[in-house]
């Protein structure tokens, strides 16, 4: 009797176990459903007033280009000048809707589209990853995770970092099933691997600290010996080729194009960006997003808490990670965002969530309800507040300005401004990016040598738009004074514009957190 009851207690403890796993199991797929769904509704159902301010500006540097290379006029944003500011898989990928015979809106709209449905994929690879490491229970909360609103915005705002998520996941899917980072996979398997890899670094070209992770780790684990690793030095250089041969490959014929195209092997956008062998400490632009700095926080204390439970997998993209950091915060002198730390940062974040509550508190199945419940909770909240604050962002008053421009201008008439990716995008105009990032080489020594304004009359500039006017002097000022610098080179240019020429101010908006309120104003210079 005594073994009868106690069969009975256990198969109702297995029944009760494999219930609650398929809930789990049920609720990870309905997640992923409702932020698919819901990027794809506000995609298509949201203006383009509403819509524009869930798309980086950036993205739209990405469009202009990919639009003028679909209509024949080569790799340039301003219709002008070619450049080379670009990731290219991410490039090439925007290019397909305006390929296709996609307008201005419709083109913007499908890119939007394949950016939700590329991280959609990248949820299901995830998914299938964090499974089989934490299981259902562990899977779940991280999964919740990508919905709050700074990581759900910064993957799915259009920028090449979720391609490039996507394909880090999709490497350990591939990782996990052929161990091949074990050295253990067939050469059909480390072929797609290096294929794999060598996408990845095309998606984003700072992904050579994943390579090197990578390679770092299996020549240490070769020299340690182990599994996989004992079969000799001709095994493992034909092993090297076929998982990093690819990358190099791609790596020197991108920096080849560049030498012989532009003049230089680095694309001008990376160029302003980084201040490299010279460290800038700019610490303030990484701390200014506090949700990303508390997910690194924890990626870094649990790799350094658990780095003796880390799987291959983990610990490559962990070590990636911590390489991409440290160069961001010695080396990034301008421009950071948060959907820098996307594609590597935000995995190794999920991997530590999911150990958390996978493995850390497993069997505890009331700490686990309160974790999904109040992740649950405050993803909601965390929503409905950033609906409160989309006002914040600049992109809607720059695309009134580009709505105007394109109704009230010649359409022969070419524009220059700074941030002007929106503006640039919807003006049907050509504009000059006053900034550098999808320019060329030799403007940055225009800047250097002070000669804008020189520049700007023999490009045939007729307005100069600026998107941050203090709204507190712009009824008093006689001249206003726009300072671009070079931030390759040094040194600064000057552009002077008189009160009497404004022919468009836009309604005053406040900018970001701060209290100061803006406008967007546009000059006629020509």
């Amino acid at each position: 009797m005594v073994f009868e009851a106690n069969t009975a207690a256990w198969e109702s403890t297995v029944a009760t176990e494999e219930r609650v796993e398929k809930n789990y199991r049920l609720a990870g797929a309905l997640v992923i459903l409702v932020l698919v769904l819901f990027g794809l509704v506000r995609v298509f159902f949201l203006t383009g007033e509403v819509l524009v301010r869930f798309t980086n500006d950036d993205t739209f540097y990405y469009l202009g280009i990919a639009r003028n290379l679909a209509a024949g006029n080569g790799l340039s944003f301003d219709g002008l000048h070619q450049t080379n500011g670009f990731h290219p898989l991410w490039l090439g990928i925007c290019s397909l809707p305006y390929l296709l015979g996609a307008g201005t809106f419709a083109g913007w709209r499908m890119v939007m589209a394949l950016t939700v449905l590329v991280w959609g994929a990248g949820l299901l690879l995830a998914r299938s990853v964090l499974r089989r490491r934490f299981g259902e229970r562990g899977t779940l909360p991280p999964l919740i995770l990508l919905a709050w609103p700074l990581i759900f915005s910064a993957c799915t705002c259009g920028m090449e970092v979720t391609l490039t998520f996507t394909l880090v996941f999709a490497a350990l899917e591939v990782a996990d099933r052929c161990g091949v980072f074990k050295l253990e996979g067939s050469r059909r398997a480390e072929l797609g691997m290096g294929a794999l890899l060598a996408l990845i670094f095309l998606s984003r070209l700072d992904s050579f600290f994943l390579h090197g992770a990578a390679f770092v780790y299996l020549l240490a684990a070769y020299r340690r010996g182990g599994p996989g690793y004992g079969k000799g030095w001709r095994d493992l250089v034909g092993r090297f080729l076929r998982l990093f041969g690819p990358s190099v490959l791609a790596l020197a014929g991108f920096l080849v194009w560049n030498q012989l195209t532009f003049g230089h092997l680095v694309p001008i956008s990376g160029a302003l960006k980084s201040s490299f062998p010279v460290p800038s400490l700019m610490l303030g632009q990484v701390t200014q997003y506090r949700e990303i700095g508390l997910l690194t926080v924890l990626a870094l204390f649990w790799v350094a808490l658990k780095r003796r439970e880390l799987d291959v997998g983990a610990r490559i993209v962990a070590w990636g990670f911590f390489g991409q950091l440290a160069y961001l915060l010695l080396f990034q002198k301008w421009a950071f965002f948060a959907y820098y730390l996307v594609w590597l940062g935000l995995p190794v974040s999920l991997f530590a969530v999911g150990h958390l509550c996978g493995r850390t508190l497993r069997g505890r199945i009331k700490w686990q309800r309160v974790i999904v419940v109040a992740a649950t909770v405050a993803v909601l909240a965390g929503q409905a507040i950033s609906w409160t604050r989309i006002k914040f962002d600049f992109q809607p008053y720059t695309y009134q300005a580009a709505r105007w421009a394109s109704e009230n201008t010649a359409d022969d008439a070419v524009f220059a401004m700074t941030d002007c990716g929106v503006f640039g995008y919807f003006c049907g105009r050509s504009c000059i990016n006053l900034d550098g990032l999808v320019n060329d080489y030799r403007y940055q020594l225009v800047l250097f040598t002070g000669r804008l304004a020189g520049y700007l009359k023999a490009q045939g500039v007729d307005y100069v738009v600026c998107h941050t006017l203090p709204t507190a002097i712009e009824d008093e000022y006689e001249e206003y004074r726009i300072v671009v610098p070079s931030r390759l080179y040094g040194g600064k240019s000057v552009i002077v514009l008189k009160r009497d020429d404004e022919v468009y101010r836009g309604e005053p908006y406040l900018f970001g957190y701060s209290s100061r309120w803006l406008s967007v104003v546009v000059w006629k210079v020509g």
